[in-house]
């Protein structure tokens, strides 16, 4: 929090740096967060806020200022690009394996995973990688090693996870998420399938622990899936979406803009 009117943001008054938690997921594209500042009668900021979706109010704690605050000359474009300021990313893939995905399917999502990390900035975003079928394994937590990425994606089909789509992947990738070795600022969980889960309402439950827990879930289907379904699992409507084999990559390029926004209400379709 900034006091005065100059243009620099450093050439103003700091102060102090308020930090707002507990926000929910609401089901919405968005959340907003009515922000209160006053004076008490000793001339002392208070600062409040509130969701108005929720109507509750919300925690609000002072953290120490950083001694760098040189990010703030920047526009938000130079921000993005060289890391600083922005929040900190764990991203998971999590990749449908079932018997009808190999051959030229699981090529066009290897290409498009790998054109996705190309499309990530590692000073910021980390990313793992899993997938599904009898069975879920997370083969690689996030990470900002993206040449292991790339080799991990390369290496995806020889994951044994069986042949048909028996397993749920939310659930195990929602305990990798909220484990210790993901600590970032905004979580997400991108999901490619091409058919039906017979474990669909487990993998409901599960989305709905994500949600709660303010981890984004991404759910982009091809084939035989079931837009229905995907916007069950999804963190909003415009992060679930039925795309041709074809426009694989498309999708996929727009989810990665939507992550290095740290969107929750960019369309993936």
């Amino acid at each position: 929090m900034l006091q005065g009117d100059c243009s620099r943001p450093l050439d103003n008054t700091i102060i102090n740096k308020y930090v707002i938690s507990g926000i929910e997921a609401t089901g919405g594209p968005e959340a907003t967060i009515d922000v209160t500042y006053r004076y008490t009668s000793n001339g002392v900021v208070e600062v409040s806020a509130a969701q108005q979706e929720t109507r509750r109010s919300l925690p609000v704690k002072i953290e120490p200022v950083p001694e760098d605050m040189s990010w703030t000359d920047l526009s938000p474009k130079e921000n993005q690009g060289s890391g600083a300021g922005m929040p900190s990313i764990d991203v998971i893939l999590m990749i449908d394996l079932s018997g009808s995905m190999y051959t030229e399917p699981l090529r066009r999502a290897k290409a498009a995973m790998h054109d996705f990390v190309e499309r990530m900035d590692s000073s910021c975003t980390r990313v793992g990688l899993g997938g599904f079928a009898d069975r879920t394994r997370i083969s690689l937590n996030p990470t900002d090693d993206y040449q292991r990425v790339h080799r991990h994606i390369d290496q995806i089909d020889g994951l044994e996870v069986g042949g048909a789509t028996s397993a749920e992947p939310i659930a195990p990738s929602f305990r990798t998420l909220t484990g210790r070795h993901c600590q970032g600022d905004i979580k997400y969980l991108v999901i490619l399938t091409d058919g039906q889960w017979s474990k669909d309402s487990q993998a409901i439950a599960a989305a709905r622990l994500c949600h709660k827990a303010g981890i984004e879930i991404m759910a982009l289907g091809f084939g035989d899936a079931d837009y229905d379904f995907l916007r069950k699992i999804a963190s909003t409507d415009g992060f679930a979406a039925v795309t041709s084999l074809a426009e694989l990559g498309g999708s996929f390029s727009k989810i990665a803009q939507a992550i290095g926004e740290g969107s929750t209400g960019l369309a993936v379709r």
